[in-house]
């Protein structure tokens, strides 16, 4: 933590890898409501790219 922030590095997928993960992920959570932050910090993705998937997927409300 720096000055009350968090750092959090993000890796660098391609936008099909990164999809596949997403989509592994939420059926791997069975139904429940998964959070874009919640995506960012398990997959350690940047939340510009998956909004954008999620948008793709329709799993953006």
């Amino acid at each position: 933590m720096v000055n009350g922030s968090i750092i959090v590095f993000v890796r660098k997928l391609s936008h099909e890898d990164a999809k596949n993960e997403i989509s592994k992920y939420i059926q791997r959570a069975g139904g429940r409501k998964v959070y874009t932050i919640e995506l960012a910090e398990e997959l350690k993705l940047g939340l510009e790219q998956i909004t954008q998937i999620m948008k793709e997927l329709g799993e953006m409300e």
